[in-house]
């Protein structure tokens, strides 16, 4: 069985979660989003060390802002004062699993994609404390 490591991270609020294979929440907690990167860090490095889940494929996290996929790095957010952070190398060096960062709107888009096979197309907008959208295209986000 393979565990999955999910994080939301939002503007005033992360989420945490184990999926199992399937899927199915394990287990989930969540944290005010530290304005610090560094506790950020430190903080969620401490609530992963808590779960019960102790072994984990990997780790998907889904970030608020604009991103390089390649460095896993994300440039700027529209709702922290962070910049420049390099989540990808600081979450593998935090955990020792391999760690695919995203941005959080297409995550979402992705879900509700995937909840509705039927539509070719899918068109997600999200308002919240942050605004964003994607366009998925056969179950993919299209990187255009």
């Amino acid at each position: 069985m393979s565990n999955i490591l999910a994080i939301d991270v939002g503007g005033t609020k992360t989420l945490v979660a184990s999926f199992n294979d399937k899927g199915v929440i394990v287990e989930q907690t969540r944290i005010p989003t530290p304005p610090d990167y560094a506790d950020f860090i430190q903080k969620l490095t401490t609530i992963v060390a808590g779960l019960t889940t102790k072994k984990f494929e990997k780790c998907v996290i889904a970030m608020p802002g604009r991103l390089d996929r390649k460095t896993g790095v994300v440039l700027a957010f529209g709702n922290l004062d962070w910049h420049d952070v390099p989540i990808v190398d600081d979450l593998k060096q935090a955990f020792a699993i391999p760690v695919i960062v995203e941005n959080d709107a297409n995550l979402a888009g992705l879900s509700e994609a995937h909840l509705l096979p039927q539509y070719r197309k899918v068109v997600y907008i999200t308002i919240s404390t942050g605004i964003g959208g994607v366009l998925v295209i056969k179950g993919k986000i299209d990187a255009n």
